[in-house]
């Protein structure tokens, strides 16, 4: 064969040479957005975890700034009775109206409104408090809240749990 004759049979592309580039980007292009939907669930979930730490940590502090009503924060019964802290308390003082058990329930509530609330909170967000006995107190905080749904189409339930003593 002349170089005339093979330089025509090499010209261009062929179809199937395209096809199979084509095939190629695709799947390319598949995997990336595949890692990227991963990138943005695990985001999410770090995003919770992190609400949820944040909300085991408040009402830490605030069980740690009303320590004589302990035992009420223990019954996670929240009640309005009318003592919403205000940002004009100093800090370390009550309302004039306001018992510890009071504060104490009023926190609870604020806390768990919060919680659920999936705006600010967590989806489907609940939490608990469990004290135990002695001098100093433990104490162990509860999260959960869902995220996603499993193949047999039960929820997926995280939680986080923060101990600490009092």
């Amino acid at each position: 064969m002349d170089v005339q004759t093979l330089s025509r049979r090499q010209s261009g592309v062929t179809l199937i040479e395209s096809l199979i580039a084509m095939a190629v980007l695709s799947i390319g292009l598949l995997g990336i957005a595949a890692m990227f939907l991963s990138s943005l669930r695990d985001a999410g979930s770090g995003l919770w975890r992190t609400r949820a730490v944040a909300f085991s940590e408040d009402i830490v502090e605030r069980m740690r700034a009303n320590r004589t009503a302990l035992a009420t924060y223990s019954a996670g019964i929240g009640q309005s009775n009318g003592c919403a802290a205000t940002n004009t308390m100093l800090p370390g003082t009550l309302p004039a109206t306001c018992s510890p058990a009071q504060l104490a329930e009023q926190d609870v509530l604020d806390w768990q409104t919060r919680l659920s609330n999936n705006a600010v909170g967590l989806p489907n967000g609940t939490g608990s408090i469990d004290i135990g006995a002695g001098t100093p107190a433990s104490v162990t905080i509860t999260v959960r809240w869902t995220e996603g749904v499993a193949a047999d189409g039960s929820p997926l339930i995280q939680q986080v749990v923060l101990g600490t003593q009092l």
